[in-house]
């Protein structure tokens, strides 16, 4: 807008020019259009009766040279960035990758809180219904004008991408030993930085929760930490798929699209060996994936050439895994992720969805489940001769580089607490079962470094209200096929699967 003729403007009221180039360029793009304007002018540039007019023609062809001869450059200079594209493809590519998997990662970051704990005993919960006040944040972001009225990306796959309103919410919990604790030398974990710190939500005083993540500076050079970066180590990354109850190797088939297309430096399986005996003994489970993992790494790693060994698994996977694992020991040193997506790590003691209950009293008696039974702890008389009271004192957890446990209070077919490997406020309370519980929790988290675990809980907005919103499987089956949260998962924790 500008003032009216002979008005200074408001910006400018010592009446210098309005414009004034700044750049060598610029200068010489004034003095070359004034050049022009005055060669055109019908009187060299001196004016006359009715100049009005012929001015603005002058004024309108010069533009309009000048429009032309900058055209003709960006046209020449277009070619010749396609002829050197030629040449550095792979340094474009990269690029450009760099720049779009950033602002992804900003994105992502949008939809995820971060909670730095200090603790003693990582097996104890801070805050006995976090997963209330989870839900609580989770709504009220949902709901935030900022959060509902974002820009779409320039570049995105609209395939995955859905409406804000329907993204899962990512609550991130890391650990730190207390002040004045012994801990082990290892460094804390550091993940890629969402340069979109709004620290959105927050819940009276809370820790701080915010969008960001943990890692370098969000000015500085952080690109080590996102998927596109080369990898620091030599050999092979093997990623092993666990299925869980019921499953099979086809039920972690999005996951295993996801790693291969975002690293396909990584050497992804899909376990095959329990897919017909996932009602059996999870001890005789995990011998067979043991031996599925060693024939693999036999296969595609020989010679040791194998550098790391990860698992991620779902449900009733993550048990099979740890019970694989005394028969890996050879494998220990290249453990590196230990991912569970929903796992009953301390069985059903403690479920709150009485259907639930009643369908596994049901599989347990016509059925004759031992699985069931083993994960319900009746499969003997004294809760510490159960199996996975006795499973929960083997080595090899602690292991693990780094060890993540996902979890969602809307999934009732794997109990919060138990997912989450941490005593719950009835374990507290129950003087017959509560000190197996508790017991169960430090056996597993004993010996792990504080700093190498990470808690993920996951808030799901669910508009469909069927029998499996109520009983809590839709959110069970979300881990499988919600590929937003993989993408949160894979970008903004590209450490944990490079």
């Amino acid at each position: 807008e500008f003032p009216a003729p002979g008005q200074p403007h408001p910006n400018n009221p010592g009446g210098r020019p309005f414009y004034r180039p700044e750049s060598r360029n610029q200068r010489k793009t004034v003095r070359r259009l004034r050049e022009r304007m005055r060669k055109m002018a019908p009187d060299g540039g001196g004016g006359g009766a009715g100049g009005g007019s012929e001015d603005a023609e002058v004024i309108a062809a010069a533009f309009g040279q000048e429009l032309s001869f900058m055209a003709a450059q960006l046209y020449s200079l277009w070619h010749k960035f396609l002829g050197l594209l030629i040449y550095c493809p792979r340094e474009m590519a990269t690029l450009l990758r760099q720049k779009f998997e950033r602002r992804l990662v900003d994105r992502l970051g949008e939809s995820l809180f971060r909670d730095p704990i200090k603790t003693r005993d990582v097996s104890q919960a801070f805050d006995r219904e976090i997963w209330d006040t989870h839900s609580r944040m989770a709504d009220a972001l949902r709901r935030s004008a900022s959060y509902i009225e974002k820009p779409p990306l320039p570049i995105e796959d609209v395939a995955v991408a859905s409406h804000h309103e329907l993204h899962p919410i990512l609550f991130e919990q890391t650990y730190e030993p207390t002040d004045g604790e012994e801990g082990p030398s290892q460094k804390a974990p550091s993940f890629a930085v969402s340069a979109a710190a709004s620290g959105a939500g927050g819940e009276g005083g809370r820790r701080a929760a915010s969008s960001s993540m943990a890692g370098a500076g969000a000015e500085g050079d952080s690109t080590l930490e996102l998927p596109c970066a080369p990898k620091r180590y030599q050999g092979v990354h093997l990623f092993v798929l666990v299925h869980g109850f019921q499953g099979n190797s086809y039920d972690m088939r999005l996951l295993k699209s996801h790693l291969t297309l975002l690293f396909p430096e990584l050497i992804v399986h899909s376990s095959t060996a329990n897919e017909d005996a996932t009602e059996g003994c999870i001890g005789g489970m995990g011998e067979l994936l043991a031996k599925e993992v060693r024939q693999f790494v036999k296969d595609w790693a020989p010679g040791g050439s194998l550098s790391r060994l990860s698992f991620v698994a779902h449900s009733l996977g993550g048990l099979i895994v740890r019970a694989a694992l005394p028969h890996l020991k050879d494998l220990w040193e290249h453990l590196y992720l230990f991912m569970t997506l929903s796992s009953p790590h301390l069985g059903y003691m403690y479920n709150s969805n009485k259907l639930v209950d009643a369908g596994m009293w049901v599989l347990k008696t016509w059925r004759r489940s031992l699985c069931l039974q083993q994960l319900s702890m009746t499969d003997a008389k004294e809760p510490r001769d159960c199996f996975i009271y006795k499973l929960s004192k083997e080595q090899g957890l602690s292991e693990f580089k780094f060890v993540a446990l996902v979890s969602s209070w809307q999934d009732n077919y794997a109990p919060f607490d138990s997912a989450r490997i941490e005593v719950s406020s009835k374990a507290a309370q129950d003087a017959k079962f509560g000190p197996v519980f508790t017991q169960m929790a430090k056996n597993l988290l004993g010996k792990v470094n504080p700093r190498r675990l990470i808690r993920f809980d996951v808030n799901y907005k669910i508009p469909e209200k069927n029998l499996d919103t109520f009983i809590g499987r839709a959110a069970h089956i979300q881990f499988l096929e919600n590929q937003v949260l993989m993408r949160m998962l894979l970008h903004c924790y590209a450490p944990l699967f490079k």
